[in-house]
C-alpha cells in the first residue's frame, strides 16, 4: 500500500507540472497587464517544454506503473465531485495571492509617472559609449544584461524544441522502432551534449532573468 501511494503521489505531481504551465499561459493570455513579482524567462518557449516533457514522463510512468491507474483517476474522479458538490460554492473564488496581485497593480498605475521618470533619468545616466555607428552598451549597464537575455532567450527556443525531439527519438530508439545511423556511443554523446548546453543555457537565462528583475 505504500509503494502504492508514492506512486500515486509522484503521478500526481507530474499531472500538477503540466497543470500548472497551462495555467500559465492561460492567466498571461487572459491578465497580460497583471502585476507580476517575477516573470517567467523563454516564454513561451520554457514552459511549452516543461509541459511537454512533464507530459512524456507522465505517460512513461503509467506505462511501467500500470497499477496507479485505477487509484489515481477514482481520486481525480472524487476530487471533481467534492469540488462540484461542495467546494465550488464555499471555496474563495479569488486566491489571496490574486488579491495581493491586483493590489500592486493599481499601486504601480498610480506610480507610474514618478516611476517613468525614474526610468528615464536612470537612462540619462546609462554606461554609454558614442561612436559614429551609434550608442555601444557596457557591461555595467542593466540595458545591457537585458539584451544578452533576450538573445539567450532566442537561442533557448530553437535548443529547447531539439530537447524534446531528442528525447521522443531516445524513446523511439529504445522500443526499436527507429533504427540508428551511429554507433550506440555517438548517440549517447550527442544526447549528452545537447541536455548539457540545454541545462547551461536555461540556467543563465533564469540566473539573468532574476538579477535583471531585481535591478
Amino acid at each position: 500500500a505504500t509503494a502504492v501511494a508514492i506512486l500515486i503521489s509522484t503521478l500526481t505531481a507530474v499531472i500538477w507540472y503540466v497543470l500548472a504551465m497551462l495555467c500559465l499561459i492561460v492567466l498571461r493570455r487572459k491578465e497580460p497587464a497583471l502585476f507580476r513579482p517575477y516573470k517567467v524567462p523563454a516564454y513561451p518557449a520554457l514552459p511549452v517544454f516543461v509541459a511537454i516533457l512533464s507530459g512524456i514522463a507522465g505517460c512513461l510512468y503509467v506505462w511501467s506503473n500500470v497499477q496507479v491507474i485505477l487509484p489515481t483517476t477514482a481520486l481525480y474522479v472524487g476530487a471533481g465531485i467534492w469540488y462540484v458538490a461542495w467546494a465550488r460554492k464555499n471555496v474563495l473564488p479569488v486566491a489571496p495571492e490574486e488579491v495581493a496581485a491586483r493590489i500592486a497593480e493599481g499601486l504601480a498605475r498610480q506610480q507610474s509617472p514618478s516611476v517613468e521618470k525614474e526610468i528615464a533619468a536612470a537612462a540619462t545616466m546609462s554606461s554609454v559609449i558614442s561612436r559614429a555607428t551609434g550608442p555601444v552598451l557596457m557591461p555595467s549597464d542593466p540595458l545591457y544584461s537585458r539584451q544578452v537575455q533576450t538573445m539567450f532567450e532566442r537561442v533557448a527556443g530553437p535548443l529547447l524544441l531539439a530537447g524534446i525531439l531528442s528525447l521522443i527519438w531516445m524513446i523511439l530508439r529504445a522500443r526499436g522502432i527507429l533504427s540508428g545511423s551511429f554507433s550506440e556511443a555517438t548517440e549517447v554523446a550527442c544526447v549528452i551534449v545537447l541536455w548539457a548546453l540545454l541545462f547551461v543555457l536555461v540556467s543563465a537565462v533564469g540566473l539573468m532573468s532574476a538579477r535583471n528583475h531585481g535591478r
